[in-house]
């Protein structure tokens, strides 16, 4: 679920929006907190609700707590509601850490609170107020929907985003964010500021031994995705493999030291043995990360400083076109950096660069493994390219440049497991590459959904990090592809 922000007696509701707490000392504020609602199955009727709330150590009164100390207390009422009355209800009291000084930066203190409820739709009224202030409450209603009974699928747990977590041997209990043997620390926001390097998440997978079978392994991938990609960026994603129980725990830390500004979405997706999508689950987060952007801009400290060889020659109205079609073999920082390097205009830096770039990846054969990807840039643009659309910017293209020529292609026509009585067919490419590093046998299959022009879009594929669509080709006959204005095939 997405955290709650309070202000005063505003309800904010945090999206992608960071949770700064700016120092106030010496002024009169009102309360702000923020609001973390986390939900995870008990069983098919019942869900676990957690709660956490994060106080502005300086939006409330530190007062003398004995023996020179300080210290800050906000009182809380918590009540769950359905439409036939309140079903939970309790009264906390929150205490902040001792201070020696109240001139001292006052940090933020937050507490848990879990609630067990029978699945249903819920109204969760807050108030808060500061226990030495005259200032008024704080108040909020929240819906909440709680439930996880697709009893025949596969379901995922809200993602609980840390700040920490450890193991225990401490029982679970409704005043604690301890679950599965992990007491956890959470971040209440999910936005990253350039000085986090790390995010680290918990949750839960259900049902998986019930769905796969009791003995079946499966692939759990997690990790950063762009804020509209079907793929995690590689630099930031993992895969774990896992035994199917009645609940399996995906809890792990990534590095995203080096993921630059912007928005994006976690997630974590869950594929069976043959990279089939069984289930998925996303949670939206916001980077702001300078530093990345001077990573990427130190490549330019990295630029050859010796005479240029294979890229003095280079036609400089193509020199654009080609650093651009660098993007489906690029990391993060190379992408980052390439798009700063064309708006600069600077053609020697650009020359310099694509030089670099396959340096990086052969001090022997550099100018060997341009010429070929250059090879494919030129059969991309020409075969792919469209009047609004760059051969690398089409799917086909990116493929093409990303893995290479398929090894065989075929079509609706061509293709041996077409049924035979198919003839009402959306036009289809169906690529076949024999092997792709460690990877063997793996086929991509591109369907052209709008018959006004010929960009072919990847509909399938079983190339771990690729969008994966098992049934695809009953689509293709039904045509119930998102936004087909085709014409079937006879």
């Amino acid at each position: 679920m997405n955290s709650i922000r309070f202000a005063g007696s505003k309800l904010i509701v945090i999206m992608l929006l960071a949770l700064f707490f700016a120092p106030l000392a010496g002024k009169s504020q009102k309360l702000d907190a923020l609001l973390d609602l986390n939900r995870f199955r008990i069983s098919d009727s019942t869900t676990m609700l957690d709660i956490g709330l994060l106080v502005n150590g300086e939006s409330v009164k530190f007062v003398p707590a004995g023996k020179g100390k300080f210290q800050a207390r906000v009182l809380v009422t918590m009540m769950l509601s359905d439409s036939t009355g309140i079903k939970a209800a309790d009264k906390l009291v929150m205490l902040s850490p001792i201070l020696s000084d109240t001139a001292q930066e006052k940090p933020n203190f937050q507490m848990a609170k879990r609630f067990l409820l029978k699945n249903g739709n819920y109204t969760l009224s807050l108030t808060s107020n500061d226990a030495n202030s005259k200032d008024p409450e704080s108040k909020a209603d929240v819906p909440v929907s709680l439930g996880f009974e697709k009893k025949n699928k596969v379901e995922i747990s809200d993602i609980m985003l840390l700040s920490s977590f450890k193991k225990t041997d401490k029982p679970e209990n409704p005043d604690s964010f301890i679950r599965n043997g992990y007491e956890m620390i959470p971040a209440m926001s999910n936005f990253y500021p350039a000085y986090v390097s790390e995010l680290s998440f918990y949750s839960e997978l259900y049902r998986t031994a019930a769905v796969l079978g009791g003995d079946a392994s499966f692939l759990v991938v997690y990790g950063v995705y762009g804020e509209h990609g079907r793929s995690p960026l590689k630099e930031f994603s993992r895969q774990s493999k896992q035994k199917a129980q009645n609940v399996n725990v995906v809890m792990a830390t990534l590095d995203i030291s080096k993921l630059p500004s912007g928005n994006y979405r976690f997630g974590i997706e869950v594929r069976d043995k043959n990279n089939k999508l069984v289930a998925s689950h996303f949670k939206p987060i916001q980077r702001s990360n300078q530093e990345a952007a001077i990573l990427a801009a130190s490549e330019q400290n990295l630029l050859p400083e010796q005479p240029l060889t294979f890229a003095r020659d280079i036609d400089s109205t193509k020199l654009g076109l080609y650093l651009m079609s660098l993007h489906p073999i690029a990391n993060t920082n190379e992408v980052s950096f390439i798009s700063g390097l064309l708006k600069s205009g600077n053609i020697n830096d650009q020359r310099k660069y694509l030089e670099h770039f396959w340096g990086k990846r052969s001090s022997t054969n550099t100018q060997g493994l341009w010429l070929d990807y250059q090879q494919r840039i030129e059969y991309v643009e020409k075969t792919f390219g469209m009047k609004n659309y760059r051969g690398y910017q089409t799917d086909r293209g990116r493929v093409y440049l990303q893995y290479g020529p398929p090894n065989k292609i075929d079509n609706e026509r061509t293709d041996v497991r077409r049924g035979a009585n198919s003839t009402d067919i959306i036009p289809y490419q169906l690529w076949h590459y024999y092997h792709i590093g460690n990877q063997n046998n793996k086929i991509f299959v591109f369907v052209q959904s709008n018959l006004g022009n010929d960009n072919f879009r990847l509909t399938h594929s079983d190339m771990p990090g690729e969008v994966n669509f098992p049934e695809w080709r009953q689509q293709v006959v039904q045509q119930k592809f998102p936004g087909d204005k085709a014409t079937p095939l006879r």
